[in-house]
């Protein structure tokens, strides 16, 4: 199974690929970040060994393929919470995450000049997934980094300021 490890943001797919040859039927199987393992589907191999399938992790999910009394290494994929800026409006930096959360830390970053990143505000989502900021808006790219844990790595979003 390869890759070794990537990286998806909430409820975008990714392609895992694979190799099983000699070995009759192959499954894939999951294991979501806190579970067990479960087996999910027959992978198909075409000519030569080699198979494909998408797969959309709702949490950091591992993956390997069982067959022929033999268990592949696990791959891991991770993922991010998705972060959206809205249009700003009245001061506010306003935005989404996904999966909709309250209580979701979200950390309003100003980039300096010397590439470095100033928080300017932390804020809670609210039932929705949602989050306002307060904050003096001048020129320059503001980002929203959003923290979940439970299987999440952190989401980021940028928005450019003129």
């Amino acid at each position: 199974l390869t890759p070794a490890e990537t990286r998806v943001v909430f409820g975008a797919p990714v392609r895992l690929t694979g190799l099983a040859r000699g070995v009759g039927t192959a499954y894939l199987e999951r294991k979501p970040y806190g579970g067990s393992w479960a087996r999910m589907r027959e992978v198909a191999p075409a000519l030569g060994g080699a198979w494909s399938t998408n797969v959309t992790p709702w949490r950091t999910t591992s993956y390997r393929v069982v067959a022929g009394g033999v268990t592949g290494t696990a791959s891991r994929v991770l993922v991010a919470v998705r972060v959206g800026f809205h249009e700003p409006a009245n001061g506010q930096l306003r935005g989404v995450i996904g999966p909709k959360r309250a209580g979701a830390s979200v950390a309003i970053q100003k980039r300096r000049v010397d590439g470095t990143w100033k928080t300017l505000a932390t804020v809670s989502t609210n039932a929705d997934g949602e989050f306002a900021a307060n904050v003096s808006l001048r020129a320059g790219t503001y980002r929203a980094v959003a923290r979940l844990g439970g299987g999440y790595v952190a989401g980021y979003a940028y928005l450019r300021v003129t």
